[in-house]
């Protein structure tokens, strides 16, 4: 299943004051009975040892961007960003490095994971998931990042449309369209007009999309049973064949809940802790900041 560049761009009739509300919070859920995991590891030795896979998903919220903050109120998530583990060190190659594929402002690209966890560690948290089903394998990781590469040589000049068409006003109105109608509905809308969505408010969408498309050219191929599909579909609520709107409209947090992917680590102030559960990780983020809060919504409604 193709996904054409040109289904992703809109803009909306900009209230800028109603963006005043996305400060409101009520609790995400009573921690104090969970306890913290014990095991952590340095920065160092995380990003040295074999901690980390192709294939992985990686969360971060953002701590001092307010679009981050905007982007975390209209998707109704404590993360604001995910990103695919593109490559990881390879020590014979002398190739030391961790890079993540992300749907960014700019268009997809390639990060370095040091960006998130080493030089810019106090601006964000950073957690890891992961695939674990017993017919996954590395050439499926494989076909994801490619399928997910193929975004970058697309013919289609990201940054150029962003330049023009985008302005800090317009992504708050797509913000708060989208606390309002909710994501799905959101860019069902914007594809109607033939637009994009801003990059950042894809990038769960373009990891949960990468995963889905690649699966489905293995089960058309027949080298995966039909029920591998399901076994991909993080978002609640998604049925195969799923539109291209309902695919792109995973929140950070429906990553975050999903109950196909495993949590391994969060990174928390400078230190990795391995986690096993997306409660045991928010636990940790409550002692850290106090009570964790989104909205009481769902996440990744589309009502």
């Amino acid at each position: 299943m193709a996904l054409s560049a040109a289904t992703l761009w809109c803009e909306f009739p900009v209230r800028v004051n109603v963006v005043l509300f996305f400060f409101h919070r009520v609790p995400i859920m009573d921690n104090a009975s969970i306890s913290s995991p014990t095991k952590t590891l340095s920065i160092t030795e995380f990003l040295t040892g074999d901690h980390i896979r192709r294939g992985d998903i990686v969360l971060c919220r953002g701590k001092k961007s307010a679009f981050s903050r905007l982007i975390r109120w209209a998707t109704r998530s404590y993360f604001s960003h995910a990103a695919l583990v593109f490559v990881t060190p390879d020590r014979d190659q002398n190739f030391n490095n961790t890079f993540l594929i992300e749907s960014v402002t700019s268009g997809v690209d390639l990060t370095d994971l040091r960006h998130y966890v080493v030089d810019h560690s106090d601006d964000y948290d950073v957690a890891i998931l992961r695939f674990e089903a017993s017919w996954f394998t590395d050439d499926h990781a494989c076909l994801i990042r490619g399928v997910m590469l193929d975004f970058i040589k697309a013919e289609y000049d990201f940054n150029t449309v962003w330049q023009l068409a985008w302005t800090v006003a317009k992504r708050v109105a797509f913000c708060i369209q989208t606390r309002v109608a909710g994501l799905q509905s959101t860019l069902e809308r914007t594809y109607a007009q033939g637009q994009l969505a801003p990059g950042q408010f894809i990038c769960s969408g373009f990891v949960q999309y990468g995963f889905y498309d690649a699966i489905d050219r293995c089960v058309r191929r027949g080298t995966l049973t039909e029920e591998c599909r399901q076994d991909v579909l993080f978002r609640s609520g998604l049925a195969v064949p799923p539109e291209h709107a309902m695919l792109l409209s995973t929140t950070p947090e429906d990553l975050a809940s999903s109950p196909l992917l495993s949590w391994q680590f969060l990174i928390l102030r400078g230190t990795v802790h391995q986690v096993q559960s997306r409660d045991e990780a928010y636990a940790l983020l409550s002692e850290a900041y106090g009570p964790l809060s989104v909205p009481s919504d769902s996440p990744g409604s589309g009502s």
